[in-house]
């Protein structure tokens, strides 16, 4: 995901802050809607057809559903199209979501899961 914040830790009232690159105000803004308005409707952690939304296009992997081999798989999705390995007419994603935040021992030793 691209990001449209930096952090910003010099500020003078010692707070931590962060600053929206000026071109980018209503990006962001349309940004945050989506993430409220998909964590309103429990919708974290399911799949979205390629027919509603697309993901941003990225290296970073997320996790597509391919019709040709019926099951799930990492895929990146560069030059308008899903991409797995280093084959691109290899998989047909009909459906995809993002990968889930890492594993993080110091979530499980707080009780927080």
């Amino acid at each position: 995901m691209e990001r449209l914040t930096e952090r910003i830790y010099d500020v003078p009232d010692g707070e931590s802050g962060v600053w929206v690159k000026q071109h980018d105000y209503i990006s962001a803004a349309e940004k945050l809607a989506d993430y409220e308005d998909a964590e309103e409707q429990g919708q974290y952690g399911k799949w979205i057809p390629v027919s509603e939304r697309l993901p941003e296009e990225s290296l970073n992997s997320v996790i597509g559903w391919d019709t040709y081999r019926n099951r799930c798989c990492f895929v990146q999705y560069l030059g308008g199209r899903f991409v797995l390995g280093d084959d691109i007419y290899s998989v047909n994603v009909t459906a995809w979501m993002p990968l889930p935040e890492p594993y993080r021992e110091s979530e499980v030793e707080d009780g927080e899961v």
